[in-house]
């Protein structure tokens, strides 16, 4: 008998499938179409420490098999996160939250992680988001800079005592960050973020979006994420969420089968508000006509020699 029951580290998921920070704000504040405490796990907006308004309009074009959005981390800071937090709460019911975090120095993160200690008994997990620039070295992301990423991670773990995950940029080098930052006592890795992009309104001879460039997200995005995905599962044995481009379940399970142990599913559901209904009967009819009783059984054919 198939089951998507999932571990994550001392927390049961109902199913494998989290739903990425950002696409679904705080979740009470977006439309119930899209059933969000379904989810096995729900990654919370990221929060800053400080309340940021965004990037300027327009923040959201589409491109060919996906969309670029600008949105710039809004968020109504720690101090409001943490005043709305009951509210998130109540909201998600019984669905396991994961807090995620970014900041624009290592102190920032430090910070962060200790704001967050506040209702650390509130979620399963917290999350660096890891693609923001590092004012201190010339605006260089940190999931760019190994070496910055590691100040991070080594100073959020002296904090911050259950499971925590890096959330790794396309851009990053999945071998030395995925051996770097286990070393420094990361639990997980999120991979990836979005890749920055572009389009040019050739009408108003200006680029689309208000900030000039975004981020590429959706089915475009796939090949990418799964690449990424192989090559940090080829250096690591800590879990991974993989993220970018599922729109479907052929697509979930080669996300599956490149070594993620969940997959995150976003943007594809503003085309699709069912498509997490449609991946969790159809992730159990492939494992049922596969003779397979879990997803764990999918993730392990990623580790089979030969490929």
């Amino acid at each position: 008998m198939t089951n998507l029951n999932v571990k994550f580290f001392d927390t049961v998921l109902k199913n494998p499938f989290i739903a990425p920070s950002g696409v679904f704000g705080l979740g009470y504040d977006v439309s119930e179409d899209y059933e969000l405490k379904k989810f096995g796990a729900f990654t919370l907006k990221t929060a800053t420490t400080k309340r940021r308004e965004g990037n300027i309009l327009p923040r959201i074009v589409e491109t060919p098999a996906g969309m670029l959005n600008s949105i710039g981390l809004q968020n109504p800071g720690i101090d409001g996160y943490l005043k709305i937090f009951p509210t998130i709460k109540d909201f998600f019911e019984d669905c396991p939250l994961i807090f995620s975090i970014s900041g624009e120095t290592v102190d920032d993160f430090e910070y962060l992680a200790k704001r967050v200690l506040e209702i650390e008994n509130d979620v399963i997990a917290l999350e660096l988001n890891l693609s923001c620039p590092n004012l201190r070295s010339g605006g260089v992301t940190f999931a760019s800079n190994v070496k910055d990423s590691i100040k991070v991670c080594k100073k959020v773990r002296k904090v911050w005592k259950k499971a925590l995950i890096a959330k790794l940029s396309p851009l990053s080098d999945f071998k030395e960050m995925g051996v770097s930052l286990e070393a420094e006592g990361v639990d997980a890795f999120c991979a990836i973020n979005t890749l920055p992009g572009m389009r040019i309104d050739i009408s108003k001879k200006r680029p689309f979006l208000g900030n000039i460039h975004g981020g590429l997200s959706g089915p475009a995005l796939l090949p990418v994420s799964l690449k990424c995905v192989w090559d940090l599962r080829r250096v690591t044995k800590l879990p991974i969420i993989g993220v970018g481009g599922v729109y479907s379940v052929e697509s979930a399970l080669e996300m599956f089968m490149a070594g993620a142990n969940y997959v995150g599913i976003g943007s594809s559901f503003y085309n699709n508000p069912k498509l997490l209904d449609e991946l969790l009967s159809g992730i159990e009819d492939f494992l049922s006509h596969s003779d397979m009783k879990g997803v764990e059984e999918l993730v392990s054919i990623a580790n089979r020699s030969g490929w």
